[in-house]
């Protein structure tokens, strides 16, 4: 990181690695987790579905957010992080290019 670039995801990566080295199982039982909140919120939807309630979609997307978060939380958080990064640097770039003189 040169001081010019923001580098979020850099840093989210060396925040996970020293959070799981140092923890042992930690992402494993995450992951389990996630899983199990996915696999529910699956289940509760059809049920409700099924019973002619027509399911709730935001109820089964925030679900499944938060499930997936939980269950890789090294690929999904440093991917939107690199997004954010790519937008923030390209928006600092362009400032910097206007000429106010």
């Amino acid at each position: 990181m040169n001081g010019s670039t923001l580098n979020l995801s850099g840093a989210w990566k060396a925040f996970w690695e020293g959070i799981s080295s140092g923890l042992g199982n930690l992402p494993m039982g995450l992951a389990i987790i996630g899983m199990l909140i996915i696999v529910a919120g699956l289940v509760k939807f059809f049920w409700d579905k099924r019973r002619g309630g027509g399911g709730n979609n935001s109820q089964l997307v925030w679900t499944s957010v938060v499930g997936a978060l939980l269950a890789a939380p090294n690929l999904i958080i440093p991917l939107l992080l690199g997004i954010l990064d790519l937008v923030v640097n390209m928006f600092v770039k362009l400032v910097k290019s206007v000429d106010l003189s």
